[in-house]
């Protein structure tokens, strides 16, 4: 907090004040003194046998991750190898998530368990695994190695599948959430109209969510608007009207109804193949304005700084009211609207890349945008230690849209900050 006074010629006082807060280094606004200690007792490496049957090691093991906040859904025995399959909803740094995984690992793996495999679970996906061999364990646990040493020899690997019936046995089983109901407020704010050059909508988004089968996520969401100032917001550029096809120009028009409306309501599959491939499916209602069937697929070799993805879509332009959908978009040719029959697709190739020493992460996306311009989108983003994140992007295609006398390029920056930020656990 930085504080001045001064005198302008002696005639005049002069006061400011001024605040600097490293948003990027902080920890938070708050020390998070309500996240779980680590996992230390009790203690218990007793061998499956009479003493500590199969049953008493799942329940210690579940137990023991749900205290740390970490949900565990499979445990498979096969021969000496225990294979874990959890989902983690809290922790964003992996090495906070590995950390509390090894503290109870260390404390309550048998001695007669050779390895532990864990498999991590994100969105429906399995996305990587780690391997504990218990000999690594018992020395981490005694001190007779130290953290460099342990984290090198149970490094971020692919996952691997759990154990079939012929050989494996399972010890635990917990399904996912079928449903969890969400309702909250929201607020939309709009600039740059001629009526008004700020304008809003307060309304509630609300609605269930989950897992079919455990593998299908689906999520249906409707909105009301309470109160708004869209009543009067026109859906064209008085001045420069969008002269390629208005696939989002008109998006307004979706938010200045006052009945509830279902803004989503789609299932997804997410997948991983093999060898670093993963892939995902969805249909259904993505949003207000469209809805269709969409894949993507990735390669993304475990703990690499780069991946390639190729994804695609096809969709139709939904009413403004209703489930119905259009096959129509307009097109402006100067002041005069026409309209064109649509069924929209885009298809992209993705390449990404992470430059870790600087926090950096690069995404080019190369492919036929909604409006049917073909083209590439680049996006720079900075990852910062306390969460928070920042994105460029620039899109460079063959779309011909003039702008106050220059052609336009679509463009713009985004943050975020984790809701965490402001609480006092993670």
């Amino acid at each position: 907090l930085q504080l001045s006074v001064s005198s302008l010629r002696g005639e005049d006082i002069a006061a400011s004040a001024s605040f600097n807060y490293n948003l990027g280094e902080s920890k938070g606004l708050f020390p998070k003194v309500h996240n779980p200690p680590l996992y230390k007792a009790p203690l218990d490496t007793e061998p499956l046998g009479y003493l500590r049957s199969e049953r008493e090691l799942a329940q210690e093991l579940a137990f023991a991750f749900s205290e740390q906040g970490l949900n565990l859904y499979r445990i498979y025995l096969s021969g000496d190898t225990l294979w874990i399959k959890m989902i983690n909803i809290l922790y964003r740094e992996e090495k906070d998530l590995k950390e509390r995984i090894e503290s109870i690992l260390r404390a309550l793996t048998p001695s007669n368990i050779a390895q532990v495999t864990v498999v991590i679970e994100a969105d429906g996906v399995p996305t990587h695994e780690y391997r504990f061999r218990t000999i690594d364990l018992k020395r981490f646990r005694k001190r007779e190695i130290g953290d460099f040493e342990f984290q090198t020899l149970a490094p971020m690997r692919e996952p691997t599948p759990p154990p079939n019936p012929y050989e494996g046995i399972l010890l635990y089983h917990r399904t996912k959430r079928i449903w969890t109901f969400t309702i909250r407020p929201r607020l939309l704010t709009f600039f740059g109209s001629v009526t008004g050059k700020f304008k809003y909508s307060v309304g509630l988004v609300a609605g269930p969510e989950g897992y079919l089968f455990d593998q299908f996520y689906y999520k249906i969401q409707g909105a009301y608007n309470i109160k708004s100032s869209l009543s009067d917001v026109g859906d064209m550029d008085f001045f420069n009207p969008s002269q390629i096809l208005n696939v989002r120009s008109d998006s307004i028009k979706y938010f200045q109804t006052n009945s509830l409306a279902i803004e989503q309501a789609y299932i997804q599959r997410g997948m991983y193949i093999k060898k670093g491939w993963y892939g995902r499916v969805a249909t259904g209602y993505f949003e207000p304005a469209y809805a269709g069937v969409a894949a993507e697929v990735l390669y993304y070799p475990v703990g690499q700084d780069w991946a390639i993805g190729l994804e695609s879509a096809g969709v139709l332009k939904r009413k403004y009211h209703g489930l119905g959908f259009t096959t129509e978009v307009r097109k402006f040719k100067g002041y005069t609207p026409e309209y064109e029959h649509f069924i929209g697709y885009q298809y992209f190739l993705d390449l990404y890349y992470t430059l870790k020493p600087l926090k950096l992460e690069f995404k080019v996306s190369l492919g036929k945008f909604l409006a049917r311009d073909v083209g590439a989108r680049f996006e720079i983003g900075r990852y910062f230690s306390s969460g928070f994140h920042f994105n460029v992007w620039y899109s460079w295609t063959n779309a011909h849209d003039i702008v106050n006398g220059a052609r336009y390029r679509d463009k713009g920056v985004s943050f975020a900050i984790p809701l965490d930020f402001f609480l006092t656990k993670s």
